[in-house]
């Protein structure tokens, strides 16, 4: 049966809920097997169910979205009816109202709206992306002003500025980092690709390799600072 204290009186209607906190739970899910935990964790579900808020405000608009786990403070503070999302960190995936996405980190996701199929893992990861999909962005800042859809970018600050372009694999500190506009690269190396805004089609691979490049496109870098 549901448990709580009195600082969490409403909410008592379905069997398998659990919550504890100011606020938590607050508007009385109808469904089962929610667990709450925080000041005004899950304080909106009603017909959610399977949902997991850990954290003050985590989930805190939440009514019909299912199978989340949500642990941070205000961590998917707007989600309503997204489904399938794991958000772990401060403030991660703050906006979203998306279904199937996992953020691990502080500000990870946290203007994503509609954009699904993403997986951002590391401080500020994939922070100002809004409506792109299936983007992988993994390290510190890694993709942090990035809004194409289909990249992926791995190590500290890669891909950080991508906005329209899509298809990229950048692996490597700074790996594409001001990156804008050019679509399916890759960039395989600290500093790969680093300086590379709108060329196309190109493949750097080693430390700092086709780091000179800036528009080109359709060319092959091998080795250290080729």
């Amino acid at each position: 049966a549901s448990s709580g204290g009195t600082v969490s009186p409403l909410g008592h209607e379905s069997d398998s809920n659990t919550w504890y906190g100011l606020d938590a739970g607050h508007a009385g899910p109808t469904a089962g097997h929610n667990a709450f935990f925080g000041e005004s964790a899950g304080y909106a579900v009603t017909t959610g169910c399977c949902n997991t808020f850990i954290g003050r405000a985590a989930g805190i608009a939440n009514t019909q979205g299912v199978n989340n786990s949500i642990v941070g403070n205000q961590a998917a503070w707007s989600n309503v009816t997204g489904s399938d999302n794991t958000f772990v960190g401060r403030a991660s995936g703050f906006n979203n109202t998306a279904s199937q996405n996992t953020y691990v980190g502080s500000f990870t996701g946290y203007a994503n709206t509609s954009g699904t199929e993403q997986v951002f893992i590391g401080y500020e990861s994939g922070r100002a992306n809004t409506t792109s999909e299936g983007g992988t962005y993994v390290g510190f800042q890694a993709g942090k002003a990035a809004t194409a859809s289909y990249n992926t970018l791995i190590g500290s600050l890669a891909g950080t500025v991508t906005t329209t372009g899509s298809g990229n694999t950048f692996v490597g500190r700074r790996a594409g980092n001001y990156n804008t506009e050019g679509n399916y690269n890759t960039a395989l190396g600290y500093y790969a690709a680093e300086n590379n805004t709108t060329g196309g089609y190109n493949v750097a691979l080693g430390y700092q390799a086709g780091d000179g490049n800036t528009t080109g496109s359709q060319n092959t870098y091998v080795g250290g600072y080729s």
